[in-house]
């Protein structure tokens, strides 16, 4: 199962992509701008993840991010984050550890969002 996280957030979907890759990149991720409104971002070393599998230090895991925006209702944007990899690679455990790892950078995300006040909702999916 794909692991993601919906945003409504203030403001037209560029703004809100913005603002989506600043709390990325304070989390120490590289974004890369896509084409038709999607990005991507990327933190770790993907050989560790392979290589190592549950046993990689988890500032070193593998992430890979989707970042899609979509203008939403009453001026507000959609921007929804997917999980670009599942960790099954290094097994079942380093699978559980990649869930969680991007559960949490979801989370942070949203909650740099709502510090800014740019947050109106949000939903794992």
């Amino acid at each position: 199962m794909a692991v993601g996280h919906t945003l409504v957030i203030a403001g037209d979907p560029d703004q809100a992509r913005d603002a989506v890759h600043r709390a990325l990149i304070d989390q120490g991720f590289t974004v890369s701008p896509g084409d038709a409104g999607q990005s991507t971002a990327e933190r770790g070393s993907r050989s560790a993840s392979v290589m190592l599998g549950s046993l990689t230090d988890p500032k070193r895991r593998y992430l890979h991010v989707t970042i899609a925006g979509q203008a939403g209702e009453d001026g507000d944007a959609i921007v929804t984050l997917t999980a670009g990899t599942t960790g099954w690679s290094g097994g079942i455990a380093a699978k559980t550890q990649a869930e969680e790892a991007y559960r949490g950078v979801f989370a942070r995300v949203a909650e740099s969002l709502r510090e800014a006040d740019l947050l109106r909702g949000d939903e794992a999916v």
